[in-house]
């Protein structure tokens, strides 16, 4: 009851800072938008190494037929969010989101996300934003309310 109160107590601009105002956060949990290869590249290297870690660290802790779900949540959360790096890259090379399906079979998975490493976006602006700068970055289609 405590967290609804203070919730409500807070000024309007605080809770807004709180709120998904990044661009990039706003992208990779909601709209749709674009990544360039490097951050695509980048963002799968951080869920790969953040999947080892918690793997490596969670493996002497888990016993696999104890029904306790609460240990895979944070692997199936690094899932998503592989996955939803292969939808905006998709998206920056303007082809169906639907490709990403393929990540569910382990044998071509790797192969999968070394074509969206290397697969072109395409020039200039597409359906699903503007074209992302070079470096790390992320472009974004948001409407604004």
């Amino acid at each position: 009851m405590w967290v609804l109160e203070w919730h409500l107590a807070m000024p309007r601009d605080t809770m807004e800072a709180l709120l998904i105002k990044n661009d990039f956060m706003k992208t990779l949990f909601l709209g749709k938008g674009r990544i360039n290869r490097i951050t695509f590249f980048v963002g799968i290297l951080a869920v790969g190494l953040l999947g080892f870690l918690y793997t490596q660290s969670a493996s002497g802790t888990y016993n696999y037929g104890s029904g306790d779900m609460i240990v895979l949540l944070p692997l199936l959360l690094l899932i998503y969010f592989t996955i939803r790096l292969c939808v905006l890259r998709l998206y920056d090379a303007n082809q169906s989101p639907g490709w990403s399906i393929l990540l569910i079979f382990p044998p071509i998975a790797p192969l999968v996300l070394l074509v969206l490493a290397l697969l072109p976006g395409t020039k200039g602006a597409n359906e699903n934003g503007p074209r992302p700068s070079s470096g790390i970055s992320i472009s974004s289609r948001h409407q604004n309310n």
